[in-house]
């Protein structure tokens, strides 16, 4: 099952639903880094990012989670 898309289809993976996500947000937010991670708690690994002018984390990284910013935050 995809992700339901802008006009209502469904991306093909959750890559596709990630570039789109970081492009939209690239536009309408004016910060330097923008980044869609996954993790399963042990493990963030980024699977997409925009760096506007310094880099300061690449699409592919793998960082311990406890040693992300992710893992700072909490769910309700």
């Amino acid at each position: 099952m995809g992700t339901v898309g802008i006009t209502g289809g469904f991306y093909e993976n959750i890559q596709e639903a990630a570039s789109h996500i970081v492009d939209v947000l690239s536009g309408i937010m004016k910060v330097n880094t923008i980044f869609v991670a996954t993790n399963d708690g042990v493990t963030n690994v980024i699977i997409e990012a925009f760096n506007r002018k310094e880099e300061w984390i690449a699409k592919g990284s793998e960082l311990p989670f406890e040693a992300s910013y992710c893992s700072l935050v909490r769910s309700a």
